[in-house]
């Protein structure tokens, strides 16, 4: 089996679409990622025996010729090994560990698997977006057998809560031991990039599309970075940095410094509106907020024209030389903040695509948009499942439409279920539910994804204001 079928991508895919505004100002577009762009492949360690052990596999050990008794123990643990069910493993090795009938040379060898079965569960808490209960169990690895792969989740893991300086040690110590994989020199160059040093950042993701072991997809996905970076280093000789409160906002210096001050107030204030207000936490590194010339914006992001904000781990924002700073700026800066503070809160897993986007537009208003007036006519309510899924393959219409009503089912949401204190008491309990699910995030309230969609599909065909 080649190299590249072992790597088990995750990907987070960079999502562009459309939504309009509903609540008296002028309608904006906007198109808004909700997901970290740390990495474009998301690769993780096989974690299985299925595949032949690489720098990439977790594998266990050969174990020694024993008894029977320590044949059935090591194969309880194989199969619990190769069916993933790490947690489960590591107890069963934990109480084999304390028997008494096992043999001593059995329980060596089993003292020497263990780091492995705690990475494979490290990695499963890092597919699931669990980058906190992952770590405790990569720090221990990293003087292991299979230290490499401890660095290269501790370094994800670092991007993901924006540490750059922490994500460079332990990636550039990555790539010592793993020369060879080319993830690693992208998500090098995503803490290079947070950092500044575009040069340094364009050079490792040329570098890795030397590589022998690339895939089509691969290189593909390189090239099109190098691109991005490209067209960003067109912009940094003429560029600014302040650092403030939660935020390092990045500007052209010529064109936008009138934009800096006021940027940063909207954003401090919006952050202690979402904490006081919704219950976020505060974020926990600073959040990197890009003011692009409006000329290179989809060269930098490869994001659609009609774009006005972009959320890939970055805010990302085109601005006009000598662009004033209106409601129509601040709106769009409310909404891709509040992307970012939700992709933190919810651990950056993939949240139901209504409740991102609705909730997004319900936030744009300095004291949240609570209304919603229908136009002369209206559409039909969009089916359920359309909801929960990308809107990138909508059409335009279908996806202006899928964010209007993604904000109706929030307000319907806000209406029928304790009003801001329920919106509250889902978004708090987001850091505790592993799964993201319409369901489980309603459950909060005591209500399902199915009773709120039949309110708001009904109130939307009886053209219920709000």
């Amino acid at each position: 089996m080649s190299n590249s079928r072992q790597r088990i991508r995750l990907f987070l895919v960079l999502i562009a679409f459309l939504a309009l505004s509903q609540d008296g100002v002028r309608p904006h577009i906007l198109a808004t990622v909700s997901q970290l762009e740390t990495s474009p492949l998301r690769s993780a360690p096989d974690l299985t025996e299925k595949a032949k052990p690489t720098s990439e596999t977790l594998h266990l050990d050969s174990a020694p010729q024993e008894d029977g008794e320590s044949k059935a123990a090591e194969q309880t643990l194989r199969n619990l090994f190769r069916e993933a069910h790490f947690s489960e493993a590591i107890l069963i090795a934990q109480n084999q560990l304390r028997s008494e009938t096992l043999s001593v040379i059995y329980k060596e060898w089993l003292r020497e698997q263990l780091p492995t079965l705690k990475l494979g569960l490290a990695w499963q808490f890092i597919r699931q977006g669990r980058c906190e209960d992952a770590q405790s169990y990569l720090e221990p690895a990293q003087k292991g057998n299979s230290s490499a792969l401890a660095l290269k989740g501790l370094g994800y893991c670092a991007l993901k809560r924006r540490d750059s300086y922490a994500a460079l040690d332990y990636l550039q110590h990555y790539v010592e031991k793993n020369p060879m994989d080319p993830e690693s020199y992208i998500l090098l160059a995503e803490a290079k990039e947070s950092l500044g040093l575009m040069d340094e950042a364009l050079q490792l993701t040329q570098k890795a599309q030397s590589l022998e072991t690339l895939t089509d997809e691969e290189r593909d996905e390189l090239q099109h970075r190098e691109q991005k970076i490209t067209a960003k280093l067109d912009e940094v000789p003429a560029q600014g940095e302040i650092s403030a409160g939660y935020f390092l906002l990045r500007f052209q210096i010529q064109e936008n410094q009138n934009l800096v001050q006021g940027s940063l107030e909207i954003l401090q204030n919006h952050v202690q509106n979402l904490v006081q207000n919704l219950g976020f936490e505060y974020p926990t590194n600073p959040i990197e907020v890009i003011f692009h010339r409006q000329d290179n914006f989809n060269r930098s992001t490869h994001g659609p024209e009609w774009s006005s904000g972009i959320y890939d781990g970055r805010m990302r924002i085109p601005v006009q030389p000598q662009q004033i700073l209106d409601e129509n700026l601040a709106r769009v800066l409310r909404h891709e903040l509040t992307h970012a503070m939700l992709s933190e809160q919810a651990r950056h897993q993939f949240l139901p695509r209504w409740f991102q986007e609705g909730l997004a537009q319900f936030a744009e208003c300095p004291q949240f948009c609570l209304s919603y007036r229908f136009a002369a006519t209206s559409q039909r309510f969009l089916n359920p499942e359309a909801f929960e899924q990308s809107f990138q393959q909508l059409s335009d219409m279908e996806a202006q439409l899928a964010y209007r009503q993604s904000l109706y089912l929030i307000l319907t949401l806000n209406r029928q279920y304790q009003g801001l204190s329920g919106l509250k008491q889902i978004i708090q309990q987001l850091p505790q539910l592993n799964v993201m699910s319409s369901d489980q995030i309603l459950s909060q309230v005591g209500s399902d994804y199915r009773s709120l969609y039949t309110l708001a599909s009904e109130g939307w065909t009886q053209q219920k204001s709000f």
